[in-house]
């Protein structure tokens, strides 16, 4: 979120000119010395909609990877497979994306909008891997042995792809 310093020309009521201490931060429509201050509310829209775009996906990459583990991967192997699943998932987060975008109006701004996907990005890699430990049993070295798998890469490149989506996904309705 971009802050700026706001400086007015006031003067303190014992005629001094303005101190440093006299200035305030401003961060988008909130001011951070104000204790009671509402948060900016585009940033709240744009991390609901990180949250929904990453349980939307996140049950969409699962089935998708359930079947390509068991069933596509031991005919046709890991990295084809993989190769087979990434455009149908990069497809799914594009319309995703832009449904929940929409749904949610969040700001065609920088800061909302790489909020959505930083915050869906690190949903995403923390529940992999939780689900690396949990169900394969995998430690951290494992998970990173197979993250930077051609295979794993592949998937990661899609991963970071989806997580850009949101600010490439320019809705002119939204606010």
């Amino acid at each position: 979120m971009l802050c700026v310093v706001v400086a007015g020309r006031r003067r303190r009521r014992s005629g001094q000119p303005e101190t440093v201490s006299d200035r305030g931060w401003r961060c988008g429509s909130a001011d951070q010395g104000d204790p009671g201050a509402a948060p900016d509310p585009s940033l709240k829209r744009a991390l609901i909609a990180g949250s929904v775009y990453f349980g939307v996906l996140f049950a969409l990459g699962f089935a998708l990877g359930t079947v390509r583990v068991i069933v596509v991967a031991p005919r046709i192997g890991e990295l084809a497979a993989t190769m087979a699943e990434v455009p149908v998932m990069l497809l799914a987060s594009w319309l995703a994306c832009g449904w929940i975008v929409r749904r949610w109006s969040v700001p065609y701004r920088v800061s909302s909008r790489a909020a959505m996907g930083a915050w869906f990005l690190g949903l995403l890699l923390a529940a992999e891997a939780l689900l690396g430990l949990t169900l394969f049993g995998r430690t951290g070295a494992a998970q990173w042995a197979a993250l930077t798998s051609p295979a794993g890469l592949l998937g990661l490149a899609a991963q970071l792809a989806a997580a850009l989506f949101p600010l490439a996904f320019r809705d002119t309705k939204s606010p």
